[in-house]
């Protein structure tokens, strides 16, 4: 969980975080698998009411189910071919 500071005091940033930790472990954790996430609040969360962020959380969720696409190995270069007309 990451609450930057964005000007505001502890007491807001804790506020933040407690909302996020409650709405991840009743939102998310329920219906994912075990892995790691990490949750970055903006500047707005700081004015979002409780219900935003649970919106907010509820519309990230199904991004977080879809399964890690493998990372694609990379092409091999292609020699390069003579031009046409060469003549060699």
């Amino acid at each position: 969980m990451i609450v930057p500071r964005y000007g505001h005091t502890a007491v807001d940033r804790n506020k933040v975080k407690r909302r996020l930790r409650d709405l991840v472990r009743t939102e998310l954790l329920p219906s994912l698998a075990a892995l790691d996430v990490v949750i970055r609040a903006a500047p707005s969360a700081y004015a979002a009411s409780y219900d935003t962020l649970r919106t907010a959380v509820k519309k990230a969720a199904p991004q977080l189910k879809q399964p890690p696409q493998p990372p694609q190995p990379p092409q091999p270069a292609q020699p390069a071919q003579p031009a046409a007309g060469d003549g060699k």
